[in-house]
């Protein structure tokens, strides 16, 4: 049993450890603590957290009346100590800041999940995988809706990856791929009926076709402020990994670094001419990316990128390596939800 004790409290500092030098980076307001608190009580502190001995007969109640001067705090020292109850001393964690901007917690982590569409129909059956009716997307909306899902913008995200901000405990981000004309006349009534917003990455050599979504249409999506348009490369060309072998002449690293190049940038150039918003957020062509392609994102200042590798996105994830999760036409409301995984426990 005391082997087992050491092992819990040797983990829970650990993840101290890692929340406090995560917290370290953002901005807190402090809360006064009371001067009843005895020395012994307060095993360590920072300007963001302290790791408290707590008396027995102790709940999270007692400790937000103790330490934040009203039983109104206590779901802030639930949050960091699930399960805790009045069974005598032991080590809890006492956030000193207004918030847990990088949704860390001592069982587990917060998750973004980002879902990725590609293409609607108002008829009732499919004609593929990728393509969802608009009665299927209706139910999905109403059903985030229903469940006090907050929708964030794509770029939301940014703040939230660099400890900036606090996010909703049950975010999700909406994107749809590629640039179907379908966007517009299926999906985008509903998206501004529930008034949820929307990321969509375009490949520019698409545009403009018959199946495409046009100029025009995107500036009218723009005006309604829940539409961001963003790049998805040139020619939906896949940019996975390239690699090269000692005896690889020097003018084929050249090549493919041009390449590369040719599908960021152009589409970043002739998105901003015609739309008219800013370019900083890529979606790699079927999920694929490489390392040439993330040198190549850096140096053109983008802030995000995404695959289509699934799960949810915790807030030290990689911003150009995020994670989404498809939904196809043969999902129905149960594995809709099982998709919107916003929260993990440690094992």
């Amino acid at each position: 049993m005391q082997h087992r004790t050491n092992v819990r409290l040797q983990t829970r500092n650990v993840l101290v450890l890692l929340v406090l030098f995560l917290a370290g980076c953002s901005t807190v307001t402090h809360h006064r603590v009371s001067s009843e608190i005895a020395t012994w009580e307060i095993y360590r502190k920072t300007d963001n957290m302290m790791l408290v001995w707590t008396r027995p007969g102790d709940t999270p109640l007692t400790l937000a009346k103790r330490y934040y001067g009203s039983e109104r705090f206590a779901d802030r020292i639930r949050k960091y100590n699930p399960g805790l109850s009045a069974v005598g001393k032991s080590l809890v964690m006492v956030p000193q800041s207004n918030g847990n901007h990088f949704g860390i917690y001592s069982n587990g982590y917060q998750l973004v999940p980002i879902l990725c569409y590609h293409q609607f129909t108002n008829g009732s059956v499919p004609r593929n995988r990728l393509e969802v009716s608009a009665k299927q997307l209706d139910a999905q909306l109403k059903f985030l809706q229903k469940e006090q899902f907050t929708v964030l913008s794509l770029r939301q995200l940014v703040a939230y990856l660099e400890g900036r901000a606090e996010i909703p405990e049950k975010s999700v981000v909406i994107t749809v791929d590629d640039g179907f004309r379908s966007v517009y006349d299926v999906a985008f009534p509903l998206f501004q009926q529930y008034q949820f917003p929307v990321t969509v990455f375009i490949y520019t050599d698409f545009i403009g076709g018959a199946a495409a979504l046009s100029w025009e249409q995107m500036k009218i999506m723009k005006h309604s402020g829940i539409v961001d348009i963003q790049s998805h490369s040139k020619s939906h060309a896949s940019l996975a990994e390239f690699t090269f072998q000692n005896s690889s002449p020097p003018h084929l690293e050249s090549e493919i670094m041009d390449f590369v190049k040719q599908e960021v940038f152009a589409p970043e150039a002739l998105i901003e001419k015609n739309w008219g918003g800013r370019v900083d957020i890529f979606s790699y062509p079927y999920g694929d990316f490489s390392e040439q392609s993330l040198v190549v994102l850096k140096e053109a200042g983008y802030q995000l990128a995404v695959t289509v590798n699934h799960g949810g996105n915790p807030a030290f994830a990689d911003p150009l390596l995020l994670r989404r999760t498809m939904i196809f036409s043969d999902d129905d409301l149960q594995s809709f939800e099982r998709k919107l995984r916003t929260y993990t426990e440690y094992h």
